[in-house]
């Protein structure tokens, strides 16, 4: 049974593709109003990619051949849905060139996933303190984080994305103060963030390489914050104060916002983009909730330790990887040219 079928398979095979070159040689000979219609059962099934592909463009030449600008054009978006990556060779008649370049042949959607680094700045506003509130006692130092998520982009224009996806950021930073001048806390922030973003990204270059940068806004959903912290007290024999990791979910705002700008670039390959992108990001909304400043009693009493107003900035390295969604279609000023 499954010989037959494979037989028959086969048979089939080699009829379509005696098909194909009778129908090649109808064209060169002048013939290609036979052509369409000799290749029609096997172009739904019989042939091969490669086959298909060349039986797709012997109809669109044949109709392009006898002035039937829009069969051609028919027979051009079922090639193009087919291959959807289509290019031609640059052998093909000029009027072949002007009726692919009259449609949309770029992806119309791109979703993927990225990863990368950053880089996290604090920024204060207003200084608290247990003891004296001086610029010069305190010091904010950046540290490294990570990020993974889901990009996706929109394609509204030749040049113009909409951007969007959602992010897991890793925001780390350190801090040190003295206070009462016998003593000194030094602290590290590890936050994680669910990070939604909302922008767009202006693209110039070619179909294989394409520069870009991107400005936009998002917003930032805090998930969790730890605070690594421990005392100590320099030109004294009193043992270093240290412990567990404190959560300090609940004296941080839930919910901030950022803005930011950045430069990339995409890499073409068969059915995806390669993307980079460095970023640049501002936090908006102050990092403290206000009303709980006072309220962990471990980091008061025992670390000395009262919040600054402040906001966290990052700079960002990111790669990743798009699938491309196509929608393949003609536009209506071709059959005006």
């Amino acid at each position: 049974m499954l010989t037959c079928l494979l037989g028959g398979s086969s048979l089939a095979q080699k009829a379509c593709l005696q098909s194909l070159e009778n129908a090649e040689n109808l064209y060169a000979n002048g013939r290609p109003e036979l052509v369409p219609q000799m290749l029609a059962n096997c172009l739904k099934k019989g042939f091969d990619r490669k086959q298909q592909i060349r039986a797709h463009e012997l109809v669109i030449l044949s109709y392009l051949y006898l002035d039937n600008d829009i069969e051609a054009a028919d027979a051009m978006l079922q090639l193009l849905k087919f291959e959807k990556e289509f290019e031609p060779t640059g052998r093909e008649p000029m009027e072949f060139k002007k009726l692919y370049e009259a449609f949309r042949t770029q992806p119309i959607f791109m979703l993927g996933l990225q990863s990368g680094g950053n880089y996290t700045f604090a920024q204060p506003s207003k200084l608290y303190s247990v003891g004296e509130t001086s610029k010069d006692s305190m010091q904010y130092s950046p540290n490294v984080g990570f990020q993974v998520g889901i990009v996706a982009d929109l394609q509204i224009g030749k040049h113009l994305l909409i951007s969007t996806g959602l992010n897991i950021n890793r925001l780390n930073y350190s801090y040190s103060q003295s206070i009462f001048e016998f003593t000194k806390y030094s602290l590290k922030e590890k936050q994680l963030i669910l990070n939604v973003p909302l922008g767009i990204k202006i693209a110039t270059g070619g179909k294989k390489v394409k520069p870009y940068i991107s400005l936009g806004a998002g917003f930032d959903l805090l998930a969790r914050s730890d605070i690594q912290i421990s005392r100590y007290f320099p030109n004294r024999s009193i043992v270093e104060i240290t412990g567990q990791d404190i959560n300090a979910t609940s004296i941080r705002s839930k919910n901030n916002y950022h803005i930011y700008g950045g430069v990339g670039f995409k890499l073409k390959v068969p059915n995806y983009y390669l993307f980079m992108e460095a970023r640049i990001t501002n936090g908006r909304a102050n990092q403290v909730n206000t009303s709980s400043r006072f309220a962990n009693s471990e980091l008061l009493y025992r670390y000395g330790h009262v919040d600054n107003d402040f906001t966290l900035n990052h700079l960002s390295i990111a790669m990743g990887v798009q699938y491309n969604f196509y929608r393949p279609k003609i536009k209506e000023k071709y059959f005006y040219h």
